[in-house]
């Protein structure tokens, strides 16, 4: 999948949003995901920040946590289908093995979604 980076030049950059993580599952992240190879953006800051990087990154995958809350989660729930990107919520009380174990998940399912994607493109 195509990406818009920071200088505004597309680019082949398959990637993951993250936000709203603690550091253990951020780390974590980096590690899964980043052995899928894909790049990992860590969004800080304000729910609209990571909003308006998913809309630029155009990632495969977002990850965030449970508690960011409702109203945010919903929020990114949308901006991450918007684009086509798995959407993985972690949970804050399960434990980082089970975490790992969910985000190889996502990153299978986004890895599926891109392979189909290639192999069925929209008609002209």
């Amino acid at each position: 999948m195509f990406a818009l980076d920071r200088t505004g030049e597309t680019s082949l950059a398959p990637s993951a949003v993250t936000f709203g993580l603690s550091a253990a599952h951020v780390i974590l992240c980096h590690k899964v995901i980043g052995d899928a190879g894909l790049r990992v953006e860590v969004t800080r800051g304000a729910l609209e920040v990571a909003c308006n990087d998913i809309a630029e990154v155009l990632p495969q995958v977002v990850v965030t946590s449970d508690a960011i809350g409702d109203e945010g989660l919903a929020l990114l729930e949308d901006v991450a289908i918007a684009v086509g990107a798995v959407f993985l919520v972690l949970e804050e009380s399960t434990t980082l093995d089970m975490i790992a174990l969910e985000i190889e998940a996502a990153v299978v399912v986004a890895a599926e979604r891109v392979e189909y994607r290639s192999s069925h493109p929209p008609p002209s």
